[in-house]
This record gives C-alpha cells, sequence and structure tokens, in this order.
C-alpha cells in the first residue's frame, strides 16, 4: 500500500492541505503514520511514528530512532569532520561524537527535540521548535 497525503501545515500549525480530521479518522482505524518535517535550512527528513496521540483535535507522535549525523562536516550537535576524502562530498554521514536522538511532532508545528551522548546516558541537549509537516498514513 502507498502512502498518501493526509494533513500539511505551516510551522504555526496552520492547515496547508488536507485535514486533520481525516488523519484522525485514519489513525483511529489503524493506519500508519509518517511525517515529514522541514527542517530549513537543512534538508527535511521523513521519520516514521513509533508512537502515536491523539489529544484535543490534533497528533502527536514520537520517533526515537535516529543517530546524530549531518550532510556537512561541522554540524550545531557535534563534528563529522572524520570522514574519509574520497566520501561523497555533502553525503549524509554520522557525526564523530554521535548522540541518540529523540522526537516529539505535533500537527500544531511544535517539536520536542532531546540528544542523548551514546553509551553514557547524559543529556547533550534539548530545545523546542516550530517546523511545516506534511503528514502523511498508510491504511
Amino acid at each position: 500500500m502507498a502512502w498518501e497525503l493526509a494533513y500539511a501545515h505551516d510551522a504555526a500549525g496552520l492547515a496547508l492541505e488536507g485535514s486533520r480530521a481525516d488523519l484522525i479518522e485514519a489513525i483511529e482505524h489503524g493506519a500508519e503514520v509518517r511525517v515529514f518535517v522541514d527542517y530549513a535550512p537543512v534538508p527535511g527528513c521523513y521519520k516514521e511514528a513509533q508512537a502515536t496521540w491523539v489529544k484535543d483535535g490534533h497528533v502527536y507522535v514520537q520517533n526515537t530512532a535516529s543517530v546524530g549525523c549531518a550532510f556537512t562536516p561541522e554540524y550545531a550537535w557535534g563534528s563529522g569532520s572524520a570522514v574519509d576524502p574520497a566520501f561523497t562530498a555533502g553525503g549524509l554521514r554520522f557525526l564523530d561524537d554521535a548522540y541518540h536522538y529523540f522526537e516529539i511532532l505535533s500537527t500544531t508545528g511544535d517539536a520536542d527535540e532531546s540528544r542523548w551522548n551514546v553509551g553514557e546516558h547524559r543529556l547533550r541537549a534539548r530545545n523546542q521548535a516550530k517546523y511545516p509537516m506534511r503528514w502523511f498514513v498508510r491504511r
């Protein structure tokens, strides 16, 4: 089955396409959820919803599967500078100082982001942000 766009919103959570009601109905009938988060100016990313909540007419999803990576050698949360020179320039690479990346996303445009150092059980950074997102379902 193909993924279909159910809802899209801007960073303020204002609807651009589809409807939250249709997204919620699909979720309540067992649909899988995937979210595209527009992290501009860095490339956006498609994320699988590992856990999904519906509260007060909004959808919240959690993804904990990411490990720190970047398309550039230097990145705000670490460095990928030890990559072999033969590696394709601009390619996605793991950071030398990697972290586990946890994120909760919402149809309000909100994102709660937490980074924990690999193997240290130590919080590295936490922030909240607002992003445009596109919500997809697979029924």
